[in-house]
């Protein structure tokens, strides 16, 4: 370790690896405002995972909230420990909205998958084969008396990743 910290100036050292949260955790960096229930806010929902493939792999949501295009409510969120991909973490953050707002919210996402499997329905959301299911049984618990087409005008596809000339 010596010899290769004054050669190079690096130095490898062994630190045990942290283990991923035991259960699921919302911080409001911004809290919610106490006037504005939460069904009245637009929200915009992302996922995501660091460190794929490594032993510190840990996957995270953030959650926004606007009134009239401010944004008043901000959250960084771990989802349960179940959940290990980007669409499961951006599921998971619809659930969080769907499980606190009384009426169906408008939500962006940019997780064009998630949108599709909601708008395939709950039996098809919620079969055996699908990886997301519990996940999806708890969506759809929150809106089980919504029509296809309010849950159409619910979720909306925010493309991200893309380049500056398919904007617009």
């Amino acid at each position: 370790q010596r010899d290769m910290l004054f050669s190079t100036g690096m130095m490898a050292i062994s630190i045990p690896v942290p283990a991923p949260p035991s259960s699921e955790h919302i911080q409001w960096l911004v809290p919610l405002p106490d006037h504005t229930p939460m069904h009245l806010l637009k929200w915009y929902i992302d996922g995501s995972l660091i460190d794929p493939q490594t032993p510190f792999q840990r996957v995270g949501a953030g959650l926004v909230g606007l009134a009239e295009d401010i944004p008043v409510a901000l959250a960084a969120a771990t989802p349960p420990p179940w959940i290990d991909t980007i669409p499961g973490a951006e599921a998971w953050a619809l659930f969080v909205v769907l499980n606190n707002c009384m009426d169906l919210p408008k939500v962006t996402t940019d997780c064009l998958g998630n949108r599709r499997t909601l708008l395939g329905g709950q039996e098809y959301a919620t079969a055996s084969g699908r990886p997301l299911a519990r996940i999806w049984a708890a969506i759809f618990a929150c809106c089980e008396d919504a029509l296809l087409s309010q849950l159409d005008e619910m979720l909306t596809w925010g493309p991200a990743h893309t380049s500056w000339a398919t904007l617009g």
